[in-house]
């Protein structure tokens, strides 16, 4: 163990040194996580528009990172962004996951030591949770159930980032915090609480509706408007833990969405559920940025397109996001379109039960895997293709799939889950079918892959709403705006 406080000694030591080196600002955007160390579309769409601010404003970006060579102060395109290792999970939170990863990458941290030591920090967190609750998640951790989703509201009031977190603010002296997507809100209300700071959270996903661990608020299929948590067995004692202490997860998320002073939104899909949670608070919407148009032209210039008929995929390869069903409807729509090839850019869970599915079906020779693309390859590909479906069984909060497409004058043909029915106008912008009707899907794809002129019409006025809805400098302007606002109006 001498070792494991050593290295959070040395993990403290380096944040503070770079805390130290910062400037007064007047606004600290925490981010769940940042660019480069993750380059998801929540990610990406901050990027875009904070990079926007530079030398117009004076804030900064305080990130979590999971990985040790992402630690410590940086800049990327200009902006300053200080990134904290983000807590181990519950109950080892008073730790740096950096530590415990570092600790059992050389042998120092064996499971049964591991064991020992989260069960005793579990049981002394007192005050935090009632005892019956750690006790409950202690058993389902010792059973080796992943508890993320379960113990948020006893993991963050004493997470290990939150002394570093009060010491940046000290130092920097903030008028205003912007916390981005989830953890990031859960984070600021802790440190805010009792302050006068004025706070700013920006949701971008399902979760402050919905506590399951994959987000997906439906109910066999069927959308659901409030979590009761119809959807989870209550079979045995297990289960009803699990389902106890999930309640309790939703809860303090939305406790915390309550003490934020404005809340942001990407879609009229999210600020339609959000209000259905937290009604009466002040909401927002502010489009995902999209990246500059001319850095994607210069991305895109000499690309030609793959044979045949190139469909492009792009996602996490996840029963929710439909990719498996689209395979299982490939034959039929190589029947109609027999030179058809699926191009599928994203790894997950399902990645090996669909490559195995590929070879059994005899489809080898119209599907290609990609794997993760950087952003560059991913625009490359994009044009590289005839057309973009977006297949996602669940609502998707607000669908950045069909901007990225649009900005390479592609068109695209989706299901209508969520927010791809703001970002797509059927007929006008792309192609749109009934949730899980993948027949009616496939027919899209059969009209764009014959219909040319069809499609160069979609994906022309696609390109031209994108420009003008998704522009980062313009989501830049309304972001700095809210911000002055809310300043101002800390000062009356």
């Amino acid at each position: 163990m001498w070792s494991g406080g050593r290295l959070i000694r040395e993990a403290e030591t380096l944040i503070l040194d770079a805390i130290n080196r910062l400037e007064p600002v007047d606004v600290v955007v925490l981010s769940d996580r940042y660019p480069p160390d993750v380059m998801g579309g929540a990610e990406i769409s901050l990027h875009l528009a904070l990079r926007e601010l530079v030398g117009r404003h004076r804030f900064l970006v305080a990130a979590f990172t999971a990985s040790p060579e992402f630690c410590g102060l940086t800049q990327v395109d200009g902006v300053t962004v200080i990134r904290l290792p983000i807590s181990a999970p519950w109950p080892l939170n008073r730790w740096p996951v950096t530590v415990s990863t570092q600790l059992a990458s050389v042998g120092l941290f064996h499971p049964i030591v591991a064991r020992v030591s989260g069960f005793r920090a579990g049981l002394a967190d007192e005050g935090v949770g009632a005892f019956g609750e750690r006790l409950a998640a202690l058993r389902l951790w010792m059973a080796g159930s992943s508890t993320g989703n379960l113990t948020e509201h006893l993991a963050q009031p004493i997470a290990w980032h939150l002394p570093l977190i009060r010491e940046l603010i000290l130092r920097c002296r903030p008028r205003l915090i912007h916390a981005d997507n989830l953890y990031s809100i859960l984070v600021a209300g802790e440190v805010a609480r009792g302050g006068d700071l004025r706070l700013i959270g920006q949701v971008r996903d399902n979760r402050f509706l919905c506590a399951r661990p994959d987000q997906d608020p439906r109910i066999a299929g069927v959308p659901c408007h409030d979590c009761a948590l119809e959807c989870m067995p209550m079979r045995n004692a297990a289960e009803r833990r699990r389902v106890g202490l999930m309640s309790r997860t939703r809860d303090y998320r939305r406790e915390k969405l309550r003490r934020l002073d404005r809340i942001l939104v990407a879609s009229d899909f999210l600020r339609r559920q959000v209000a259905s949670v937290v009604p009466g608070k002040p909401l927002t919407r502010i489009r995902n940025s999209s990246e500059n148009t001319a850095t994607v032209a210069e991305w895109i210039a000499d690309v030609s397109l793959h044979p045949g008929t190139p469909v492009a995929v792009v996602g996490t390869l996840k029963a929710e996001k439909g990719q498996m069903g689209l395979l299982q409807h490939l034959p039929a729509m190589v029947r109609q379109i027999p030179d058809l090839c699926l191009h599928l850019a994203g790894r997950g869970p399902q990645e090996d039960t669909m490559k195995t599915f590929v070879v059994s079906a005899g489809m080898s020779r119209h599907v290609i895997f990609h794997g993760q693309l950087a952003r560059r390859e991913l625009y490359r590909l994009l044009r590289a293709c005839r057309m973009v479906v977006v297949p996602s069984l669940w609502p998707e909060p607000c669908g950045r799939v069909p901007v990225e497409a649009a900005l390479v004058e592609r068109p695209v043909a989706a299901f209508e889950s969520g927010g791809l029915a703001e970002v797509i106008e059927d007929g006008v912008t792309g192609l749109l079918a009934r949730t899980g009707d993948y027949e009616q899907l496939a027919s899209c794809v059969v009209k764009l892959a014959q219909g040319y002129a069809m499609s160069a019409m979609l994906a022309t006025n696609a390109y031209q709403i994108a420009v003008a809805n998704n522009n980062p400098r313009e989501i830049s302007k309304e972001i700095l705006g809210i911000w002055c606002e809310e300043i101002l109006s800390n000062r009356q």
